[in-house]
């Protein structure tokens, strides 16, 4: 019961941190940019997850929200992301939240950036609370989770065939110390998806790995294809997603 009642707790003051990065300033509105569901298929017919990622902005920053709900060996484990950054060219980096459940098991992170480039992460797992990891990345980069949002405001810049670099910082490698990780994205011709979807398709290479996403005008995903995990991920209704898992 004590772990229930702290992650009942733990939640309510995650979502008060992260409207707060709003609430601090009411002179202007706040404009929803999507507010998409998504379900993640494994080896074509496994059900495995489905997530909500909504994406706002505001007096000058852009917040993306990722609610996500995972079935792991017979449990429905739960993930919780908030990210803001501010709205410029760059996205540039500010602070972000990250909450998860693994049975009875919590994980949470915090973490700040200053000076556009100097991270400074608290990671606390149960009751033990971990040395402040403080790290240094390149100039340019960007959230992982804003990946999306990088695109809507590249999508116009890229041409059939030509690879553009970037860089993000990982908002929950704990392993890897949120390390920053480059990736290549190259725009592609078109295939019967993209046509008939009207989404541009994008082959992109981070960590390594090959990925396709299509993806609309705004940079919102409407298909990712991970090969390396045999895993799909597809944009869908709010009502198929939350029956997934049943």
């Amino acid at each position: 019961m004590k772990s229930k009642l702290m992650s009942v707790a733990f939640v309510a003051s995650l979502f008060l941190t992260l409207s707060s990065g709003f609430a601090k300033t009411e002179s202007g509105k706040e404009t929803t940019l999507w507010d998409r569901w998504y379900t993640v298929t494994i080896s074509e017919k496994v059900p495995y997850a489905y997530y909500n990622e909504r994406a706002a902005k505001k007096d000058g920053r852009i917040f993306v929200k990722i609610s996500m709900w995972k079935k792991e060996e017979d449990f429905i484990n739960q993930e919780q992301m908030g990210v803001f950054a501010k709205d410029d060219g760059a996205l540039t980096p500010l602070f972000f939240n990250f909450y998860s459940t693994y049975r009875s098991n919590e994980t949470k992170i915090d973490g700040t950036v200053t000076d556009g480039t100097n991270l400074s992460v608290k990671v606390t797992r149960g009751s033990h609370e971990r040395p402040v990891i403080k790290k240094s990345f390149r100039k340019g980069s960007i959230f992982t989770s804003m990946f999306p949002l990088w695109i809507g405001k590249k999508i116009g810049q890229l041409k059939i065939n030509q690879t553009y670099s970037f860089q993000t910082i990982l908002e929950d490698d704990i392993d890897g110390q949120f390390g920053s990780v480059f990736g290549k994205i190259t725009a592609v011709a078109p295939d019967a998806y993209a046509k008939k979807t009207k989404t541009h398709k994008l082959d992109i290479r981070y960590q390594d790995k090959d990925v396709t996403w299509w993806v609309n005008d705004d940079g919102s995903a409407q298909k990712i294809e991970m090969p390396h995990r045999k895993t799909v991920v597809n944009f869908v209704e709010k009502e198929t997603a939350e029956n997934f898992l049943k």
